[in-house]
Parts: C-alpha cells; structure tokens; sequence
C-alpha cells in the first residue's frame, strides 16, 4: 500500500471527498489558505492470477467458475488486465475492459461475498477500479439484494451473464435422473439407438472441429457470442487444465453436434455447443448434454449447470427454444441480483450510458 498526498479546495464540489477510495478515506490532516489538505492511503490492487488457495477459498463462499484462477489465467491470454482481491468471507477477480470513451472492471458473476460482507466486497472493487483511473465498474454479485449496490449508487443494466439460470442435482443414481427427463429427452439421451456416439476430447485442437458447428448454430439463430480466437484459446488454456471439456457427437465417421463444458469445485457447467441443422433428427445434442451430465456425476459433482434460461413464456422468445431442451433434463431455477454499474467518473459514466442507450 502506498500513501500520496490529495489537496482539494474548500470552495466547490465537495462531492470530490466521494471520489476517494471507499475503504481509505483517512479524513484531514490541515486547513491552509482555504485549502484542505490530507492524506489518502491508497490500496494496490492484486494484479495476475490468484494462488492455489484461491480455489478453495472462492469455492466455500459461493464463487463459481467465472471468478476462479483459471478464468484468470485464460483472461491474461485474451490479453487483458486481471485485478484481484480478497478478505476473510469475501473475494472478487475482475478483468479491465475499454469501451471507447471509457475504462471499466468487470467483475464476472462477483463478487462472491453473502450478504453481511457485500459492502466491503463491492467497496474494494470499487477501490481497486479508483486506483487504475477506471470510469466505472460493473458487477454480478452472489448475494440475492442490492441494498450495498444502491447505497454505493449502483445502476441496475442489461446482463452481460446471465441473471436466471437452470441446475440439476446430479448426486441422485442414474435411475433416477433418467425419471426426471422428459419423455422427448428420454428417447433421446441414448444416441447409439440411432447410430451416434459421443465421446469426450482431449485434444485442444479438435476446436477447429467445434468452431464449424458453431458457425452452423450461429448462421440458423444469428447470434454470435465471440470471435474463433476467443475459443482456441479458452480450449488451449483450459483444457490442460482439467477446467474445460470438448464433447462430440459423431454419426457415420462425421461429428454432428459439439459442447463445451467448465468444472469447477462441485460443478459442471454447460457453456457453449454447436450441431449440424441437418442432424436434428437424431437429437444429438440431448446425447451430448447426458454424457457430460452423467461424466460429471462419476467424477463426483454434485451440480450439472446449464447456464442461461429464459422465465419468459413468449414462444417467440430468442432463448425460448434453448431453455425448453435444458428445463426438459429436470431441476432447478437459480436467479442472481443481476447486473449493476456502480459509477466512478459520474459524467463521463453519463456520456457512455446515454449513448449506449441511444444505441439500442
């Protein structure tokens, strides 16, 4: 930590006591010539990949994949900055992002903290962002209220992850789960009725084989969440880890469906996946999502993640479709406070909002 002097004038905006850092406001040393003088110390935030012991730290107070050391590791290859920080019942890893005008931290599904702890958790993101000139930060806590995000005057935004999510307990025995799929899903999780087997990869550069699924997905839905470059790395990074599995559905020598799955402590997460349209027929994608599920339940997980959903009931939807095929497995809905920004440099954050908003 390292301490600067701060000078501000008495007369103007004493909103500037505001933009100190939340936790090290250490009040005035001396009134001058109508100047009030004082020293700040300021925190220097983590930078880089947390240690071993973050993993487990993170996972006993609610963290999940998105803010664990790993993520770290893949964000640093993307090229960005990682900032991370940590207390006794609380921790946050975020990425430093530019969106022309302004700089901001991400704190992706974070920080991990429960309610009692949440404003010391968001007050050092939010010194940490202070200390490395950011604009403003944005957030997706753990905990299920915003009481510390509005005291911090947090603006609620469109979700970068996210808010509603669907889960299953997959500790129960395979009878069991096999009761709680729908009678589509039931005919459909076993592919080799219909000529299809589904293996796991372990080979980083089977991504190429993924990405020409994924760009079938994307060309049918018009949606493309990330560059190819986003997922040769993630799979180039991950994989040798242990914390990204690649999973084919291959019918007659060709694969016809792929996914990408994370762990981390108890769980498995269903993040990314592309099929064949021509193949719909033989459903390989209700094959792939059973394998990585029941993997997963042999490797000891307690919780198979499916990620995004959808609480709409408009058939028209976008994620209409995606979150009938996970619902149709059996489980749960998980719902988060959401996505908040919390500003720093109020007009240049102003600047920014108004004409993203303009751009909607």
């Amino acid at each position: 930590m390292r301490k600067r002097p701060k000078c501000m004038e008495t007369q103007g905006d004493f909103a500037k006591w505001h933009d100190l850092p939340l936790a090290t406001r250490s009040g005035c040393a001396g009134l001058q010539a109508k100047r009030l003088c004082y020293v700040v110390a300021v925190p220097e935030p983590h930078r880089g990949v947390p240690n071993a012991s973050w993993a487990e730290a993170l996972e006993q107070i609610g963290g999940g994949v998105l803010q664990s050391s790993g993520w770290a590791r893949f964000q640093q290859r993307l090229g960005h900055t990682v900032l991370y920080e940590h207390g006794q019942r609380w921790c946050w890893m975020g990425v430093l992002r530019q969106r022309r005008p302004v700089t901001y931290l991400y704190v992706p599904y974070g920080p991990a903290a429960d309610e009692a702890d949440a404003g010391e958790a968001l007050g050092s993101a939010v010194d940490a962002a202070r200390s490395v000139g950011c604009d403003f930060v944005r957030v997706e806590p753990t905990f299920h209220h915003d009481a510390a995000l509005r005291t911090l005057g947090a603006h609620r935004t469109a979700a970068t992850q996210p808010e509603v999510s669907w889960r299953l307990d997959i500790t129960p025995d395979e009878p069991e789960l096999r009761r709680g799929l729908t009678k589509g899903h039931k005919a459909g999780i076993d592919g080799s009725k219909r000529g299809l087997t589904v293996a796991e990869s372990g080979d980083p550069d089977d991504v190429e084989a993924f990405l020409r699924l994924l760009h079938l997905t994307e060309a049918r839905s018009r949606f493309r969440p990330h560059p190819d470059a986003y997922f040769r790395t993630m799979l180039r990074e991950l994989m040798p880890l242990g914390l990204a599995h690649l999973y084919f559905a291959t019918s007659e020598g060709s694969r016809i469906a792929g996914a990408i799955a994370f762990d981390f402590g108890n769980t498995r997460y269903y993040a990314h996946a592309g099929a064949d349209p021509t193949a719909r027929k033989l459903s390989p994608g209700t094959a792939v999502v059973w394998r990585m599920l029941i993997d997963a339940r042999q490797a000891g997980k307690h919780w198979f993640d499916f990620w995004g959903i959808t609480e709409s009931s408009d058939p028209a939807h976008p994620w209409a479709g995606i979150t009938q095929f996970k619902r149709s497995f059996g489980g749960e809905v998980v719902r988060r406070v959401g996505t908040w920004e919390i500003p720093l440099r109020t007009w240049r954050y102003r600047l920014y909002a108004g004409a993203r908003k303009m751009r909607r």
